[in-house]
């Protein structure tokens, strides 16, 4: 599997000699898969279907090769020049990480597509066997939810073409974001992260991967400001006071006095 290292001439940066540590958790079932993550004294659950046609036919053990790399893209922000320990209740997966492959080319795919990505963010993995019983995320990928639901093909056709086009999906999931007139998937943010994500909920701006939830970004706070500025210093006419004289104000009273004891 690792034979094309051989022709490699790239380099790997030297990690910074600090402790900087994440713990995860991977998970996968037929239809979903699931994540745990330790980072920084917190933890955060996440997750998603698998997209028809793209690796929901693969066999469980590739399925669980796909979650670990579907988590460590998820929270790539967050893991640049770390040392991640990531656990699986696949014991092929461990044992084709650990032996730099295995029989089944699949399974080596996606293996290899993990190597190129902790030398991209340049993060140390190692990957070590957890029992299911004990796994942290099994419950995510196990786990249904409203926000899973999609609109049908023929509705949001009716509804591009009534309402369209649209160019952004707000909050929704990779595995049921909207596609574009082209088939393109809409931009969208997610609830928690996800790996083709623009965004999610409560989550903080990463200059150095420009990912993470915009509001957080520093051009957006600024740009924020300045519009609060610009409409504090704005001019607001003020209503000009008018007297109301005692005399006309008794003569309103009688007559509203009058009107209530004879309405007729």
């Amino acid at each position: 599997m690792w034979r094309f290292l051989d022709n490699w001439t790239g380099c790997a940066p030297w990690r910074d000699e600090k402790h900087l540590q994440v713990v995860l958790a991977s998970d996968a079932t037929p239809y979903k898969w699931g994540s745990f993550l330790v980072h920084q004294g917190k933890t955060k659950e996440f997750g998603d279907f698998w997209i028809q046609g793209q690796n929901s036919e693969e066999a469980i053990h590739v399925k669980e090769a796909f979650a670990l790399l579907n988590t460590l893209k998820s929270v790539q922000s967050q893991l640049m020049d770390h040392r991640v320990d990531a656990f699986c209740d696949n014991m092929a997966v461990v044992k084709a990480w650990e032996n730099q492959g295995g029989r089944d080319p699949s399974l080596n795919a996606v293996l290899k597509d993990i190597f190129y990505f902790t030398h991209e963010f340049n993060i140390s993995l190692h990957v070590h066997f957890i029992a299911s019983a004990d796994n942290p995320a099994d419950k995510e990928s196990r786990r249904m939810s409203k926000a899973d639901a999609k609109l049908s093909d023929e509705y949001w056709r009716f509804v591009e073409d009534k309402f369209g086009p649209h160019s952004i999906d707000l909050m929704a999931l990779d595995s049921n974001v909207m596609l574009d007139s082209n088939g393109q998937p809409l931009k969208h943010f997610t609830p928690f992260p996800c790996k083709s994500s623009s965004g999610w909920k409560g989550d903080k701006w990463y200059d150095a991967t420009s990912g993470g939830n915009p509001a957080w970004s520093l051009e957006v706070k600024n740009y924020l400001k300045a519009i609060q500025l610009e409409q504090a210093k704005s001019h607001v006419q003020q209503k000009q006071a008018k007297p109301l004289l005692l005399g006309k104000l008794k003569s309103v009273c009688e007559y509203l006095d009058a009107r209530l004891q004879n309405p007729s």
